[in-house]
């Protein structure tokens, strides 16, 4: 590779491993979604934590190595032992602070995951804000109740609907076919 210090060679590594989608869909996101469970479970514990990550760097090394030259067999010597375990340890303490922060929430189990705090605006049916002012409760949606010679008259609409089959269905053509026919008892003028 060509870097004068291990802290480079971490900085590759982690670098790589963060910009790969296939390591980051295949690896990481199920590391995050283990880990938060943990932490949401309070069995959360540091040096597993670097354990499941150092499984995360063993992969990326090994595919650096497959895609940058080296072969599948130089992978532990592009990346030895413990430029993996550096890389895994800066994962676990990235991972730590963004799980504080409440940027994993999305990966935890339903159980564990802390119910949305309903907005501030919104008006439940024993809120004060709930009633029309008069101290009378408003109806959901609506206006107050009115009086019934308030009430609008409402005219009843009906309509009728032709049951036509689609053209692609199977009885298309039998029902073309009685359309033109006269119908019976019908009179047929030329």
């Amino acid at each position: 590779m060509g870097y004068d210090t291990e802290e480079s060679v971490v900085s590759e590594l982690t670098l790589f491993v963060d910009n790969d989608r296939d390591l980051y869909e295949r690896h990481a996101v199920p590391i995050f979604t283990n880990l938060v469970t943990k932490m949401a479970r309070g069995v959360y514990d540091h040096a597993r934590a670097v354990q499941a990550f150092s499984y995360l760097a063993e992969a990326g090394a090994k595919k650096y190595a497959r895609e940058h030259g080296g072969g599948e067999r130089e992978w532990h010597l592009i990346f030895p032992i413990a430029v993996r375990r550096k890389a895994a340890e800066a994962w676990a303490k990235s991972f730590e602070g963004e799980a504080e922060l409440g940027n994993y929430d999305r990966l935890l189990p339903k159980k564990y995951q802390k119910p949305a705090p309903a907005p501030a605006s919104s008006r439940t049916k024993h809120s004060r804000a709930y009633t029309d002012g008069g101290g009378a409760r408003a109806h959901r949606g609506h206006e107050p109740r009115m009086d019934t010679d308030q009430v609008p008259q409402v005219r009843e609409v009906t309509r009728l609907r032709a049951r036509v089959p689609h053209p692609d269905a199977g009885g298309a053509r039998r029902h073309a076919r009685k359309l033109s026919r006269p119908a019976k008892g019908s009179i047929d003028v030329h």
